[in-house]
């Protein structure tokens, strides 16, 4: 179970870029599309393509 889920979307926008790059694909997976919307560019970025495979079709939709 991931802590993704439990986080608001000020958190999620607090994370550091190594916190982001850490997130295995459990936490990916978590995330709603809200909390997708909330991360900075600098976040997004440090996505790794494992992390981005785990999020969910309208996620993806959320990032554009």
């Amino acid at each position: 179970m991931s802590i993704i889920s439990s986080l608001s979307t000020s958190q999620i926008a607090g994370l550091s870029t190594t916190t982001i790059a850490s997130l295995g694909t459990a936490d990916w997976a978590a995330f709603s599309t809200a909390q997708i919307q909330a991360l900075t560019t600098a976040q997004v970025a440090a996505i790794s393509s494992t992390g981005i495979a785990a999020i969910g079709s309208s996620e993806i939709a959320a990032l554009l």
